[in-house]
This record gives structure tokens, C-alpha cells and sequence, in this order.
């Protein structure tokens, strides 16, 4: 047999062990085996700048999900951030969604808003009126776990 990523043969001790424990060897060496796993993983990061800013606004809305879930009164600032939103702006289609969904006082509909992975959710979390929920060591957390 061959290695699956460099098409050497595989050593016949590993094709021994692999098979004594019901596995396929798929990789001549450990080296090659975590080369494809790194290749796998770089398959499913984000590749554009905009990627990586809805994958940090998703990761923000998480913690800020279990914020709130600890302290449901913590809504009274997204409803404050939307009222003052409207009142200096105007409304937007997604402050008027925001201010809807808080409005009906369903925490798991808030808390599936600020987590949805569809497109929806991604706009909704990008005009978000959660700003002022996590405190500073949190907000300094994120961006050290978001750099690029």
C-alpha cells in the first residue's frame, strides 16, 4: 500500500498494527498524518477578511449569550442601545427586527437570533444592540483569540 498524501509505500509494521486494531493505515508516518489533518483544518478556516469577522461576531454573541442567560436583565441594555439607535437615526430594517425580538421578551428567540449561522443571523449579529454587555477583560479576550 501507499501513503495517501506523499505515495510512499507504508512500512509493513504499521500495516500490521493497523490491521491488529480493525484500522486502514492511510499514512507512511506520523509526519505525513498530521500534514493531511493541518491540510483538512486549513480546508475549513476562513479564507476571506469577512469571514473571520463573522466568525469573531458569532464568538462575541456566544459570550454574550451566556451573559445573558446568567442574567436575563442584562436586555435592558439592547433595549436601551435600540431605543437611543432610533431616536439619533432612525429605524433600519435590522434595529426594527432587534427591537421586535426584544420587545416580545422570548429570551430563547433573543438567544437564537444572536446565534443563528445563516445569513440572516450573520446581518442580524452584524447590527447588534448588545454593545456594552461584555466588560472590557472580555472584549480584550476576544480580539486576543481573533487575531489574524
Amino acid at each position: 500500500m501507499r501513503c495517501s498524501r506523499c505515495g510512499s509505500p507504508i512500512p509493513p509494521r504499521r500495516l500490521v498494527n493497523a490491521e491488529r486494531v480493525g484500522a486502514r493505515a492511510d499514512y507512511c508516518s506520523p509526519s505525513c498524518r498530521n500534514a493531511a489533518k493541518q491540510a483538512r483544518h486549513r480546508d475549513r478556516t476562513p479564507k476571506s477578511p469577512q469571514d473571520r469577522i463573522h466568525l469573531r461576531n458569532l464568538a462575541a454573541h456566544g459570550m454574550i449569550a451566556a451573559k445573558v442567560m446568567r442574567d436575563p436583565t442584562l436586555l435592558e441594555i439592547a433595549r436601551n442601545n435600540v431605543r437611543r439607535w432610533t431616536e439619533r437615526n432612525g429605524a433600519t430594517p435590522a434595529i426594527e427586527h432587534w427591537q421586535a425580538l426584544l420587545q416580545r421578551n422570548d429570551l430563547a428567540e433573543v438567544l437564537y437570533a444572536m446565534l443563528r449561522v445563516d445569513d440572516e443571523g450573520m446581518q442580524l449579529r452584524s447590527s447588534s444592540p448588545f454593545a456594552g454587555v461584555l466588560d472590557q477583560f472580555e472584549v480584550e479576550l476576544l480580539a486576543r483569540a481573533h487575531r489574524p
